[in-house]
């Protein structure tokens, strides 16, 4: 029973970083300290279900060959490869995009806006995962930038109307190392399997 209970509260506390961001981040700025455990609360487990869910949506919706373990066990390794290496890239391009556009962002403060803005993408990969044709809500992923912006926003006072190139830097940047994270894993699964 306590599984389930874990599991209904960061659904909870997952819809309410989604829909009340601005929130979120107040409560964060005022308790730095109490709400630390962004990566094991949310992201650790988020990353064991979308291992589950690729498992049950490669099951349930099979290809033609039928359901072949050993592809989708490598397909849900890479989708976990996938957002940690993002996690971690995205997280080096705040710090470091900051730097330079003399935003006073510590590495740890970093962290936690990159953990809880990627929390969208999570949830589309759990979604995706489950359902693997619906790869068209993907578009919600750029809800991940709107979080990182009002977590800048609250925490260190990062207004959109004079920082619009280091938002875009930041966005294009963090787009391209996803793509060609993406494209660098499909293409080594792919000689791995094939």
């Amino acid at each position: 029973m306590k599984l389930v209970e874990y599991v209904v509260e960061i659904f909870e506390e997952s819809l309410r970083i989604i829909f009340y961001p601005k929130l979120h981040w107040l409560r964060v700025k005022a308790e730095r300290d109490v709400i630390s455990g962004g990566f094991r609360k949310f992201f650790v487990p988020g990353i064991l279900f979308v291992f589950i869910a690729v498992f049950i949506g490669d099951l349930i919706f099979e290809s033609e060959y039928g359901f072949l373990f050993w592809d989708t066990l490598i397909k849900a390794t890479r989708k976990i490869i996938l957002l940690l290496l993002t996690l971690i890239a995205s997280n080096m391009l705040l710090y470091e995009i900051s730097r330079g556009f003399k935003i006073p962002i510590a590495f740890e403060e970093s962290r936690k806006i990159t953990i809880y803005s990627m929390l969208p993408l999570v949830l589309l990969a759990i979604v995706t995962g489950f359902f693997p044709f619906f790869d068209v809500v993907g578009i919600f992923a750029f809800y991940c930038f709107y979080l990182a912006y009002s977590g800048l926003n609250v925490l260190f006072g990062v207004q959109l109307q004079r920082n619009y190139s280091f938002l875009i830097i930041l966005a294009g940047f963090v787009f391209f190392t996803y793509f060609f994270l993406a494209f660098l894993l499909t293409k080594l699964t792919a000689l791995i399997i094939y």
